[in-house]
């Protein structure tokens, strides 16, 4: 199978072009008129499958965290209950992230389907709190903590130009952190006084997990561009 000059990715025979740096086949000095509408197509599809390809990779991440959490608390007294906080927080963060990813460009949407996940976060959240008034003392700061976080990482990703890989570390970091926040805010609201617990162990998780993936990828070198080749997008 032939392989491009430029990037390295392996290409069809039948192939003009490279399909991820649309360097031109050695021997083919134009391009024919069917080859650029299947170039047009190829570019097209690339989208949906880097899309696919970090989507499953934050939920792999997820699953993870999922795992590790609930390990945990049924090995302390083989019932679940510290954890349901951190589990729900986990599947919310989850879907506010694949929202994004998918509706990204559509704006009105997300925006809509954001405010509909982040009250169903806060409904189930409520199912497992004492019945008093807790808008807010405790709705309006974990809202503004949300907001906070995620234009933290927003403006970081942006200014620091990160990669794929970057974004993620950056991103479960602030999460840690966010569940530091969360639970700290949550002790107030409950006991009116600052203390925490079950946070620390999965903020020591997920920074664990972390720098794990980033100790790897230094170690071996899987950077982006490695990433690109091995998936075509």
């Amino acid at each position: 199978m032939p392989i491009c000059n430029h990037c390295g990715v392996e290409i069809e025979k039948a192939q003009a072009y490279c399909p991820l740096c649309c360097f031109p086949i050695e021997g083919e000095t134009s391009r024919p008129d069917d080859g650029l509408d299947n170039l047009s197509m190829e570019i097209k599809d690339s989208t949906p499958s880097q899309k696919r390809w970090f989507w499953g990779l934050i939920t792999l991440l997820a699953l993870g965290s999922l795992a590790i959490v609930a390990a945990v608390d049924l090995a302390y007294d083989m019932s679940v209950t510290w954890s349901r906080y951190p589990l729900i927080s986990i599947g919310y963060l989850w879907c506010a992230i694949t929202l994004v990813l998918y509706l990204r460009k559509r704006v009105f949407l997300l925006l809509l389907s954001e405010t509909a996940c982040l009250g169903l976060y806060f409904w189930i959240f409520n199912l497992f709190t004492p019945l008093k008034p807790w808008f807010f003392s405790l709705f309006v700061p974990i809202y503004l903590m949300v907001f906070v976080f995620f234009e933290f990482t927003r403006l970081l990703a942006q200014k620091l130009k990160l990669t794929i890989i970057g974004i993620l570390a950056v991103s479960m970091i602030n999460l840690s952190l966010f569940l530091l926040a969360l639970e700290l805010t949550l002790n107030r609201h409950l006991y009116n006084r600052l203390f925490i617990s079950w946070s620390l162990i999965v903020f020591a998780c997920i920074l664990t997990l972390t720098t794990s993936f980033l100790f790897i990828q230094k170690k071996y070198g899987i950077e982006e561009n490695n990433l690109r080749k091995r998936f075509h997008v």
